[in-house]
């Protein structure tokens, strides 16, 4: 199993390297790094080093404003 979609940076952060050339030069760096002709699973890295975004948390549910309470 290997992670994708950041790489580490000169300060220790996670920048996303989420362009397709990135995720596939990942993926082939991984295999020469492990001596691996193919890998099993590969995870993909979405947040940051604070989680996910608020574009990625799913939003409570709200009741209706425009519920019919016979007003």
């Amino acid at each position: 199993m290997t992670k994708v979609g950041a790489v580490r940076d000169q300060q220790g952060g996670w920048p996303p390297a989420r362009h397709p050339e990135d995720l596939r030069r990942a993926v082939h760096e991984n295999l020469e790094d492990l001596g691996l002709d193919a890998l099993d699973v590969v995870n993909l890295r979405l947040g940051d080093a604070q989680g996910p975004g608020p574009a990625h948390s799913p939003s409570p549910s709200r009741p209706s404003s425009n519920s019919s309470s016979g007003a």
